[in-house]
């Protein structure tokens, strides 16, 4: 049985979509972890907490750009876009933003 890649796609986006309102959640919880350092004067927790939040901070900006360039991919299948079957399944822009989603999901879910 064959899987219809704009539904996979569709998916993948979906997943891609929760796993930054998940990293925006996590962003929220670091940022308020932090204000309790700081109140507690805890420098050496504190100093460790924004190094952490840069992190998460660039992990959140992959998974957007990877969000958007996977978004296209369903787009393109469902209105029939100009490349053929060979061009997408040898690279073309579908595969390639089903591919980047798969990454950044993969990256997201081993980092949390």
């Amino acid at each position: 049985m064959t899987t219809d890649p704009a539904v996979t796609a569709k998916q993948l986006v979906d997943l891609a979509r929760k796993h930054i309102e998940d990293q925006q959640n996590r962003i929220v919880r670091q940022r308020e972890l932090m204000a309790k350092y700081e109140r507690d004067d805890d420098a050496a927790r504190l100093s460790e907490a924004r190094r952490v939040l840069q992190k998460m901070q660039k992990q959140l900006v992959q998974m957007t750009a990877g969000h958007v360039t996977a978004e296209e991919a369903p787009r393109e299948a469902s209105i029939g876009c100009r490349t053929s079957r060979a061009d997408r399944s040898e690279g073309g822009r579908f595969e390639a933003g089903i591919v980047a989603l798969r990454l950044v999901s993969t990256k997201a879910v081993a980092r949390t």
